[in-house]
């Protein structure tokens, strides 16, 4: 697994959309090797805006990529509230409308969860979200 990008700046602050970019290509590694296939990147749908979506067999999962370096503010997946999955399903929603060939998969929202806490790295994957919460 690479090593997360920095600058090499004084202050050893890492670019915002490097990191994102590591996270969410850490997350496709791991989802290829579960068996998805990666079919969009963060697609754009108004403001929402969908990091992951995969295909497997016959469904078609939505994936919010979460990742921390620390966990003084929590978990990664504690990022992923009613708010946040209600702009994703939107965006869920937009994706359908314009990719109408993927309607008939079955669908769920999941989130990838990736901690690196100094050197270590570990993913969560927790499945089908929108059970856990109420919407």
């Amino acid at each position: 697994m690479d090593k997360v990008p920095t600058t090499g700046s004084p202050s050893g602050l890492k670019p915002t959309r490097e990191i994102g970019d590591w996270a969410e290509q850490t997350a496709a590694d791991y989802l290829a090797e579960k068996g998805f296939r990666v079919i969009a990147r963060n697609f754009t749908f108004g403001k929402s805006e969908i990091d992951l979506i995969g295909v497997k067999e016959n469904l078609l999962v939505f994936f919010e990529v979460k990742m921390r370096s620390r966990l003084d503010y929590g978990h990664p997946s504690d990022a992923v509230t009613v708010k946040k999955v209600r702009m994703i399903l939107n965006g869920v929603n937009g994706f359908l409308l314009k990719n109408p060939r993927y309607q008939s998969l079955d669908q769920r929202l999941d989130v990838i969860s990736i901690s690196r806490i100094r050197e270590e790295v570990s993913i969560d994957h927790f499945e089908n979200v929108t059970q856990m919460m109420s919407l």
